[in-house]
């Protein structure tokens, strides 16, 4: 008997597991994740709560005062695996920031931090009033083998208050491991380092009206059990910097460079260089490195020792890349040598400007090229002028 019809592709639960290990490599990228959601929705603050987290089973909190979540919007965002919401609408409504996330894995965010995850959310709906929506997920039903569309995830919506602020609160139970003082240390660093140092111009042009000027975004921690406060490297750590280098590549995909000598060295050198040929598929990016000598004399006098800057280098050193004001991650971080300064160095020296090449010994730190510890820096780019740029 001859037989037609229609078939239609199903998608089992074993791939929410597989695009989890894939786009959240680590916890630090999970987390930073759902902190993007925070700053995507006009947030202006998360606040992380971690609670009973030296072993699995504890309970992580991110709290935020932004847009909030309609169910229309859960429905269409959060509940859509792929989504191109943030394709379609790339700026947010009320401060016209630039959206950070573009492959929408803040569900997977969740997942791999922990076993199970409740949901609250304020929001304003298109008919002006203010409604609250909680949905809760039990990852351990989806289990490989049952299809994803036919796993019921209850959720529930309720009239609030137009006194309740608007904002969404992420409560992830049952946290799948163990955290112990380093790994709260370097959570915090990484979000401190999860911003762009610099704000393109074109963002700022981007607002209309005064009201939608952004008056910003930051990231508070909470966590008893490991008190203390992520650490940021300010001025008075990069004016122990022997050197600073500053470039740019302009809209046409011409570069310059700027090498300057900043600390303790009886000759200062400045020296501008321009480069001749284009950067075909790079434009309106920007550079900044600070380059350390870590000698016991550049440090002499400051509040910073040369021994703490030297443990400092080792774990937050290197060369960070910025996409869109947020941190590309794989790039940069602890005992990543994308650049292969370190290669380079154990295999040859650098020709030496005649200038720096005049100079007593101990007047020229940078006669070979430094090790990835002793730089700390970022390239800055704009996703839009640059589409040939793949973010891997």
């Amino acid at each position: 008997m001859t037989q037609t019809g229609d078939v239609f592709f199903n998608i089992d639960s074993r791939l929410l597991f597989q695009l989890g290990e894939k786009l959240v490599t680590n916890r630090a990228v999970a987390l930073a994740e759902l902190i993007k959601n925070s700053y995507d929705a006009d947030a202006t603050y998360a606040l992380v709560r971690m609670k009973n987290i030296k072993n699995p089973g504890g309970t992580i909190v991110v709290e935020d005062n932004g847009s909030g979540m309609t169910l229309p919007t859960f429905r269409k965002t959060w509940m859509r695996i792929a989504t191109t919401d943030k394709e379609e609408n790339p700026i947010s409504k009320k401060y016209r920031r630039k959206k950070a996330g573009e492959k929408g894995i803040g569900r997977f965010a969740c997942r791999r931090l922990s076993k199970k995850l409740y949901i609250k959310s304020v929001a304003i709906t298109e008919e002006g009033r203010k409604e609250e929506l909680n949905a809760t997920f039990d990852w351990a039903v989806f289990t490989p083998g049952s299809d994803v569309d036919k796993i019921p995830v209850e959720y529930s919506t309720r009239p609030v208050e137009t006194e309740i602020p608007t904002g969404t609160t992420l409560i992830l139970e049952d946290t799948s491991d163990s955290w112990n003082g380093w790994d709260i240390k370097r959570m915090r660093n990484e979000v401190a380092e999860l911003f762009s140092p610099i704000i393109f111009q074109k963002e700022i042009d981007l607002k209309l009206t005064p009201e939608e000027y952004d008056p910003g975004f930051h990231v508070e921690f909470d966590c008893p059990e490991f008190p203390g406060k992520e650490e940021t490297l300010d001025k008075t750590f990069f004016r122990n910097a022997w050197a600073r280098l500053s470039g740019s590549v302009d809209g046409k995909g011409f570069a310059n460079y700027n090498l300057q000598v900043i600390n303790k060295i009886s000759n200062k050198i400045e020296k501008t260089f321009e480069r001749a040929k284009l950067f075909e598929s790079l434009k309106n990016a920007n550079l900044e490195i600070y380059i350390f000598s870590y000698r016991p004399d550049l440090f002499r006098g400051s509040e910073w020792s040369m021994t703490k800057a030297r443990d400092v280098g080792h774990e937050r050193g290197g060369i960070k890349v910025y996409a869109d004001n947020f941190r590309v991650f794989g790039y940069g971080e602890k005992n990543d040598d994308w650049l292969r300064l370190d290669y380079d160095r154990a295999r040859s020296l650098v020709g030496v400007d005649e200038e720096v090449r005049n100079f007593g010994e101990d007047e020229r730190p940078g006669l070979r090229l430094f090790r990835n510890h002793s730089v700390f820096g970022y390239v800055v780019f704009n996703k839009n002028d640059n589409p040939k740029l793949e973010i891997t």
